[in-house]
């Protein structure tokens, strides 16, 4: 409770003595006085599906990042649901970030994910574990009756902490929205310097 306290009220000095992170000294490349949010209220989905972020029409996406693992201090899985608007800003509607060694607990919360935010297709990396996965989720297509599109996403050869810092422009462009209570995003975040990343970083690489 009282760590809780102190990170609310002075993000920067827990960051820095009470989670050991030099990020927040002077090397983080994310600042949080350039951090974006909506709010619950913000977000509408009305009796068609279709989904509204401050009364702006938004495109929902699910993308996937898969591990198969509860030991602690394995990779989570990560799935998030974001929407974006005709002027190409970004928001984060949802995400779930757990450790699972059961693939058909995963499934059932994308189905689920899909359906609350009525997206029509999910991002998954290509590597060989998500190509055997996305066979089992074919198969649970035509058992649930509910068909959504897979696109396969190539990382090619892009270092990890160049894709996250990549980041920087549209976070401190304003393109990028998230909520308040979405604190893994901004530890994440918080945890990134110049050279690099984080002890996780499954929430923002998703």
């Amino acid at each position: 409770m009282f760590s809780r306290r102190i990170r609310e009220n002075d993000p920067e000095t827990f960051a820095q003595e009470y989670q050991n992170n030099p990020a927040s000294g002077g090397m983080g490349v994310f600042r949080r006085e350039e951090y974006k949010y909506v709010t619950e209220d913000d977000i509408k989905v009305d009796h068609d599906g279709k989904v509204y972020v401050k009364n702006r029409l938004v495109n929902p996406l699910v993308t996937t990042d898969f591990a198969l693992s509860e030991k602690e201090g394995a990779d989570y899985t990560v799935l998030m649901a974001t929407g974006m608007d005709a002027e190409s800003n970004l928001y984060v509607l949802e995400y779930e970030r757990f450790r699972s060694s059961d693939p058909f607990e995963q499934m059932d919360m994308l189905f689920e994910m899909m359906l609350k935010w009525g997206a029509d297709t999910a991002v998954m990396e290509t590597v060989a574990f998500q190509k055997v996965f996305q066979r089992y989720l074919e198969i649970e297509m035509e058992k649930r009756g509910f068909h959504f599109y897979i696109h396969e996403l190539t990382r090619h050869n892009m270092r990890k902490i160049f894709r996250i810092k990549g980041l920087k422009a549209p976070i401190r462009g304003g393109k990028i929205y998230w909520q308040h209570h979405h604190d893994e995003i901004e530890e994440e975040l918080g945890q990134v310097t110049v050279t690099s990343l984080g002890t996780h970083d499954d929430v923002i690489d998703c």
